[in-house]
C-alpha cells in the first residue's frame, strides 16, 4: 500500500488537496495588485520577499459564489511555469492518503470538477478532490 501527503483546503464545502512537494509555504494577508485584462481566474498579484507571484482564485475557477469568504488563506506552489499562488477559503493541513481511497472522478461529475481535479480519495467521513495543478495553470493563462 503506497501513501502520499497531500495538502488540503476549503474552498466552499469542498476538500481540495495537491501534493506536498509542490507547496512552497502558505501565507495569510497579502496585499495584492490587480492585473488588468487578465484572466478572470486572476485575483492579482502578491510580493513574496521581492518575488512577484500570480495568485489564482480558486472560488472564481470552480465558478463558486465569492460571498462566503472567512478567513483567506494563499497556498503559494512551485510549478513547472513558475511560483503562482492558490487563494483559498481555509487551510486543513497535510492529510495522508493512500492508493486504496484513490477513484477517478466519476463520468456524472458536474464539468467544473472534471476541468480541474484529477481524482477523488475517500477519506472516513468526506471526499478529498485532488486538483490538477497544470489545468488549473492553464485556466489562469
Amino acid at each position: 500500500m503506497s501513501e502520499k501527503q497531500l495538502c488540503a483546503f476549503w474552498v466552499g464545502d469542498y476538500l481540495f488537496g495537491i501534493e506536498v512537494n509542490a507547496v512552497q509555504e502558505v501565507v495569510r494577508g497579502q496585499i495584492e495588485t490587480r492585473v488588468p485584462l487578465s484572466s478572470h481566474v486572476i485575483r492579482g498579484l502578491i510580493n513574496l520577499r521581492g518575488q512577484v507571484v500570480t495568485v489564482v482564485d480558486m472560488r472564481r475557477c470552480l465558478r463558486f459564489s465569492e460571498d462566503e469568504r472567512q478567513q483567506s488563506v494563499y497556498v503559494v506552489l512551485l510549478h513547472d511555469s513558475g511560483t503562482l499562488s492558490l487563494y483559498v477559503d481555509k487551510m486543513m493541513g497535510v492529510l495522508k492518503v493512500s492508493d486504496e481511497q484513490w477513484e477517478k472522478p466519476a463520468e456524472q461529475a458536474n464539468q467544473v470538477a472534471q476541468t480541474f481535479i484529477r481524482g477523488v480519495y475517500k477519506l472516513s467521513n468526506q471526499l478529498l478532490f485532488l486538483l490538477d495543478l497544470d489545468k488549473v495553470v492553464r485556466a489562469a493563462s
